[in-house]
């Protein structure tokens, strides 16, 4: 399981040091160590949903485009006769 703290000593200390108690800052860090972060979107995961979506968008923006080329000239032939 992923944490977001790694040195817990230290926060406790940092805490401490803001005006904390002991008991408060070992409460804190305990409460804190229970999240459970690895089921976070990383960066890297964000690029590849980016690229995925990015590239779903272009094939939609190419095909309405066909289309609405495929449309103009069949009204332009229509209109034309």
């Amino acid at each position: 399981m992923a944490t977001l703290v790694r040195d817990t000593h230290k926060l406790i200390g940092f805490l401490q040091t803001k005006g904390y108690s002991k008991e408060q800052a070992e409460g804190f860090v305990d409460a804190i160590q229970e999240f459970d972060v690895s089921d976070l979107a990383t960066k890297s995961d964000l690029r590849v949903e980016i690229a995925q979506l990015r590239s779903t968008l272009i094939t939609w923006m190419v095909g309405l485009h066909l289309t609405t080329i495929g449309l103009v000239v069949a009204l332009m032939s229509f209109v034309a006769q």
